[in-house]
């Protein structure tokens, strides 16, 4: 887009006239005087730019110079105008001239007095005044602001300025231009002001304090720099950092805006030493306030002096905060946080010494950080460990250890004693006896029995090893027997018909996990432990309180016993004795009619060894059944005949089965009818 050079000085001048106009050049006219005495003033044009001056000293002189000296012939009040001229260059578009005009009135007396401010209450107050000469600055602090530069060459372009906040008056920019030290006095009217300082190079070199005429601080600080101020007034509102803990805390902040930051402060720990032998240094960055904040960078750099030719530096791989795989060198890091906090630089020098290494080691030496192989050890064969009890019941406890055979220390023998609480004398088990047999003993755990319900017993272990150490009696413990596992209470047995019996029991003796219930013919003479049988399997599980058992013989005697168990797999946990035994016989029913039944029934022989002869007559057609069945109800023999009438003849040969009591069953539409049959 190309551009009219006349419109856009038209535009400047139209602006610039405007403001001539409205308020003047945009830098307005301005001047001080001092009196000097005897009619004798000074005149200073303080106005930011200058091209001409004209002034009118109010008493018919004028003057072009900038500067001026006039002396006033009589005394009096007189109206000195100021006209500024500024011309602004505005290159190939021409140049603009910007007019501004300011009066002020002064007095002069002749006589040898002294003219200033006495309102003591005035920023400008002169104790040496005898006349006032109305230049008094009220509602104003008269400050100092001190410029200081570490390096001594100047700000290098910063500068201070105090801008209001109400749309007052600004005060600068302020700089030092050259040395290590300046300052700046100037009256600073009672407003609220933000106060900035940056805009150069070399900031870190900047310093400043804004001091008042009593020698209070009223802001201090660096380079780059933005905050509030008050002076004179307690309605500001500052926004920044109201935490004393965050490092960006603004003392003069009075409403907090979230821009605090916490910065933590480091350290660099040595986590391994860098041993010239292994290079397996390790150096960590860790925080000793705060923590470490997300997204901090590190940057690790490693120096190796290389004599006679001096050094070398290598920038490392390591990203994060630590670095590993490191020698005896020069190592440093830096650490740049993203989050407005300062980067921080640190470093370590390795200087590895010399000796043991090994805290387990008689020799080990905590002040040296690389191992030269002087390690020395002295064998101490130690006590029993790892010691714990299981399995323990009524009548026995099973101790367990840990195998503490090493090959410097092998055990001999090992013992154990133990007693009741209370007692004097103790029981002894002994694991690699004898003593001195070279061989090790490799036991970790003994079963003790035979001991009481019930009971507290206390133990302890001696250990004997093959270099001839005697490790004394020692870990000791105590431990405590249970109770007897009880058994079942009022045991009893019922038939509720010829060939059924009903077992019943309670729990009044206490709790258990099953019971096992054995019977066995009553008349078996000298019966062995194969002759009895279980009811119910291998128990019967707790609570049940109740067990039948069929299939018995009609008129037959059996003897029954009970007994506990209180562990669901068995084993030892058991009551200590069978209950006692309950004697009954099977009730005996023949319910044949005799007109209508069987005749001439004979068995013969009777005793048998294995054959017998069974012979009856049927008076009438019906269907009848013959079955041998053992005293466990179990048929061994079965015969059906089916609308039979007459005589019937048989031989059951018994020989293949077992010697005892068998019975006959002779079943009708009538009834049943037995008959004992005896195997010798």
């Amino acid at each position: 887009m190309k551009h009219n050079p006349l419109f856009l000085t038209l535009i400047l001048c139209m602006l610039f006239t405007i403001q001539i106009y409205s308020q003047g050049c945009y830098y307005p006219a301005s001047f001080s005087y001092t009196n000097n005495g005897a009619g004798n003033v000074s005149f200073n044009n303080t106005s930011t730019y200058i091209s001409a001056s004209s002034w009118d000293f109010g008493d018919g002189n004028t003057s072009t110079q900038n500067h001026p000296t006039h002396t006033y012939t009589s005394n009096g009040y007189y109206a000195v105008t100021l006209d500024l001229t500024y011309v602004f260059n505005m290159g190939v578009y021409g140049s603009f001239t910007c007019y501004s005009t300011v009066s002020a009135n002064i007095f002069i007396n002749n006589a040898n007095s002294t003219y200033g401010c006495m309102d003591t209450s005035a920023c400008n107050y002169s104790s040496s005044a005898t006349i006032d000469d109305g230049s008094c600055i009220l509602a104003s602090t008269l400050v100092t602001l001190q410029m200081n530069d570490s390096y001594g060459d100047g700000w290098n372009g910063d500068t201070w300025t105090a801008t209001s906040t109400s749309g007052g008056a600004t005060y600068g920019p302020f700089t030092l231009n050259s040395g290590y030290s300046g300052s700046q006095s100037f009256c600073l009217a009672d407003d609220c002001y933000d106060i900035t300082v940056g805009g150069g190079s070399y900031p870190y070199e900047t310093s400043w304090s804004l001091i008042d005429d009593n020698g209070t601080i009223l802001a201090s600080g660096g380079s780059p720099y933005n905050s509030g101020l008050n002076i004179g007034n307690s309605s500001c509102a500052f926004y920044g950092c109201t935490d004393p803990l965050a490092d960006n805390y603004d003392f003069s902040a009075t409403i907090d805006d979230g821009s605090c930051i916490y910065c933590p402060t480091y350290a660099i720990n040595e986590v391994t030493p860098g041993c010239p032998n292994n290079n397996n240094g390790t150096l960590e960055v860790v925080a000793t306030s705060g923590s470490i904040l997300p997204n901090t960078s590190f940057s690790w750099i490693e120096q190796i002096y290389i004599p006679p030719y001096g050094s070398q530096t290598n920038s490392l791989p390591f990203l994060g905060p630590i670095a590993s795989g490191l020698g005896p060198n020069y190592y440093s890091v830096s650490i740049m946080p993203d989050n407005g906090c300062p980067a921080e630089y640190l470093s370590h020098q390795f200087n590895p010494t010399w000796g043991c290494t090994d805290s387990s080691a008689s020799n080990y030496d905590p002040s040296v950080t690389c191992n030269d192989g002087s390690c020395t050890y002295i064998t101490s064969c130690g006590l029993i460990t790892g010691v714990n009890l299981t399995d323990v019941i009524h009548d026995r406890v099973t101790l367990n250890w840990d195998d503490i055979n090493t090959l410097s220390c092998v055990v001999d023998q090992i013992r154990i004693r133990y007693r009741e609480l209370g007692t004097s004398t103790y029981s002894i088990k002994t694991m690699g006896a004898p003593l001195g047999n070279n061989n090790a003993c490799l036991d970790t755990d003994k079963r003790i029995l035979n001991l009481s319900p019930s009971t507290q017993y206390e133990y302890e272990f001696k250990l004997w090893y093959q270099d001839g150490t005697i490790k004394n009696w020692h870990s000791a413990g105590v431990f405590t027997t249970r109770d007897n596992c009880p058994n079942i209470g009022n045991f009893a047995v019922s038939s509720p018909n010829t060939t059924k019996a009903r077992f019943t029991w309670d729990d009044s003796n206490g709790d258990y996990k099953f019971v096992r219930i054995k019977m066995i013919v009553d008349s078996i003479s000298n019966p062995q432990s194969i002759d009895w049988f279980n009811i119910g399997g291998m128990g019967v599980l707790y609570p049940t309180f109740v067990k039948d058992k069929n299939g018995l013989i009609s008129g037959e005697t059996y003897r029954a016993k009970a007994r506990t168990w209180c562990n669901t797999n068995g084993g030892p946990y058991k009551s200590p004795q069978w209950s006692g035994l309950v004697v009954w016989s099977q009730p005996f029913y023949a319910r044949l009619e005799v007109e209508n039944s069987i005749s001439n029934l004979d068995i013969y022989p009777n005793p048998s060894r294995d054959v017998f002869n069974i012979s009856f007559i049927s008076e009438d057609i019906k269907d009848i059944k013959l079955s041998v069945v053992n005293v466990v109800g179990e048929v061994i023999h079965n015969e059906f005949l089916q609308q039979f009438i007459g005589e019937y003849t048989k031989s059951v040969n018994l020989g293949v089965f077992k010697k005892g009591i068998y019975l006959l069953e002779i079943t009708t539409d009538n009834g049943v009818f037995y008959k004992k049959l005896v195997l010798q």
